[in-house]
């Protein structure tokens, strides 16, 4: 599957669950950018970080490959979203003052990617690119789901995924500027059952999983089971976010 279409057929799920990030990330990104001018949320996806840059920044242009992620996003009046690959997003040259990837970089064409950034951002711009680890539940979500779950979905994760999870290593990833070292920031949230649910359905191995109709089926029939035996109360969920971050 291409990532426009993984990425697209899920537009709805990732709207209503994936993870917001703590507010400190996106003050510490204002902070360290030479400017408020205007930043590029790259692989916006359905505008999670965009509309928290949107609070600091005077401009966001967001771009997404996907046309339905795009359509699905959170909208701010001084958010310019648009559909567009990372490598190729139509800004104008030294247009903003960052750069931000929120969970994405690990899909993209390094390389290529790495020449947009230096055309895109002006002359001592912030760069930053994050990822989370993988979530920790609440002990009943574990117990429940994710003891089952993640060893069906386990050999479907790509290597795009393992890249983002092992914390965007320059051996990885390329990183052709200097690396700025990073406060720790952490996800730590509560989420209703069909959250986590809709979330745990959202990842990319789970699709994959899911190409395969008998598979299919038992990730249905583990779904129901979850409904059956948990509360439709809130959980918590946390997770470790992994930063990229430098200057041009």
């Amino acid at each position: 599957m291409a990532n426009a279409t993984i990425f697209g057929s899920q537009a709805k799920a990732y709207q209503e669950a994936r993870p917001g990030y703590p507010g400190a990330l996106f003050d510490w990104i204002a902070e360290e950018a030479p400017a408020r001018d205007a930043v590029w949320d790259c692989a916006t996806g359905s505008g999670q970080a965009a509309a928290s840059l949107s609070e600091r920044f005077s401009q966001v242009f967001a771009t997404d490959i996907s046309a339905e992620q795009i359509g699905a996003a959170v909208q701010r009046a001084n958010v310019a979203y648009s559909v567009a690959p990372a490598e190729a997003s139509g800004l104008a040259d030294s247009s903003v003052d960052a750069i931000t990837v929120a969970t994405a970089l690990h899909w993209f064409d390094f390389d290529r990617y790495w020449d947009e950034v230096r055309r895109v951002l002006r002359p001592g711009g912030f760069f930053a690119a994050w990822s989370y680890d993988h979530f920790i539940f609440d002990d009943a979500i574990e117990e429940a789901l994710m003891t089952t779950l993640r060893p069906m979905i386990d050999p479907f994760w790509s290597e795009g995924n393992r890249i983002a999870s092992e914390g965007y290593k320059d051996a990885d990833v390329r990183f052709p500027f200097g690396r700025l070292e990073a406060p720790r920031f952490v996800i730590a949230e509560e989420w209703p059952l069909e959250r986590v649910l809709t979330f745990a359905e959202s990842w990319s191995a789970t699709m994959r999983l899911r190409e395969d109709p008998d598979s299919s089926a038992q990730v249905d029939h583990l779904m129901a089971t979850v409904r059956e035996r948990l509360e439709p109360r809130a959980y918590k969920v946390e997770a470790p976010i992994h930063m990229l971050a430098g200057r041009v």
